[in-house]
């Protein structure tokens, strides 16, 4: 993991601290922080009991859109954490 996740994350010292992670997707930066000494508590949506948060684009069809990527997106980068 290269110097721009530290950028990315704020040139933020981690070793001691406590991070609550909302929306982990695969956990790269979730373990980078672990890496980095920070205790790390992650939150993500449930598959089945949540809706992905986003703004709709009227130009697309917003429930099959969100039925695509809560079914099979979302369950695939879940579960590479």
């Amino acid at each position: 993991m290269g110097p721009e996740i530290q950028l990315i994350l704020g040139n933020i010292e981690f070793n001691g601290k406590s991070v609550l992670e909302l929306g982990p997707a695969s956990g790269y930066l979730t373990f980078y922080m672990e890496q980095k000494g920070a205790d790390v508590t992650s939150i993500d949506l449930s598959i089945d009991d949540n809706q992905w948060d986003v703004v709709p684009n009227c130009m697309r069809n917003w429930d099959s859109d969100v039925s695509v990527h809560m079914n099979s997106n979302l369950r695939r980068v879940q579960n590479a954490y």
